[in-house]
């Protein structure tokens, strides 16, 4: 009934190693970037002209100014062969300040990616079932639903920190699981270019955008009020590209 769905769970399996990767290396790669304000980004993939949306406050880079095109290409050397980068984000003022020399790194900021070995398939059809079995691949690995446990997540968040190795990624939970998105929530200590040590939050959201898979992420210093806020802004940024793209239920 579903011929490509196999494959394509074992190829999401293999891409979540090249996702752990990235989460360390497109924050530790960060320099001074220019950024425009947000504007839809019609995006080509598999031959499918799909809208991207920035999210609010935030400003995407701009690869023809070489600042941008470094932290691009350092991005996404780290994934090749496996993703393929579309675009990158930062937090408006945030990179503002970061470029007068105000602020040293980025904290908040995200990006999009297509796996290369799906981009031309269409999962329309299998949307719903793929969707819930990229969860259900992560319950596996000990994930749960953080709707359920919501109320323990300092305690969630408190052990990691205690517990996490440098480039170490933990899972704290899936966040959200339908038929149109699966995302999981995620903490990492990172070691920037002076050797300082951060601790970052990730959202890594799965959606399906007529027919094409499409990954998102989103970085936020870690904390549960910022865990609460990723948790809406990646529904609200999902929410968002399902309209700009008519595909709105």
């Amino acid at each position: 009934m579903f011929p490509l769905l196999t494959p394509t769970i074992t190829t999401f399996r293999k891409s979540i190693a090249a996702t752990a990767f990235l989460m360390g290396l497109t924050f530790a790669v960060a320099s001074a970037a220019f950024a425009e304000q947000a504007q839809p980004v019609a995006t080509d993939i598999g031959g499918k002209s799909i809208n991207l949306l920035v999210p609010e406050n935030m400003c995407k880079m701009n690869p023809a100014h070489p600042a941008d095109k470094r932290m691009i290409d350092a991005s996404a050397a780290g994934i090749k062969g496996k993703n393929e980068l579309l675009l990158s984000f930062v937090e408006c003022t945030e990179l503002k300040n970061w470029r007068t020399g105000k602020q040293r790194f980025l904290d908040n900021f995200g990006s999009y990616q297509v796996s290369l070995k799906l981009k031309n398939v269409d999962l329309t059809a299998q949307k719903s079932v793929i969707l819930h079995q990229v969860c259900d691949v992560f319950k596996k690995q000990g994930a749960k639903l953080l709707d359920t446990i919501r109320p323990d997540v300092n305690k969630r968040l408190q052990t990691s920190l205690e517990n996490v190795q440098v480039n170490q990624v933990n899972m704290l939970g899936i966040l959200h699981d339908t038929d149109e998105i699966c995302a999981i929530a995620t903490h990492q200590r990172i070691r920037t270019e002076d050797g300082t040590e951060k601790d970052q939050l990730s959202i890594y959201s799965i959606t399906v955008v007529k027919g094409r898979m499409i990954y998102s992420y989103l970085f936020s210093p870690q904390g549960p009020e910022n865990l609460n806020k990723l948790s809406n802004q990646i529904l609200s940024l999902h929410e968002a590209n399902q309209q700009a793209n008519n595909e709105k239920n």
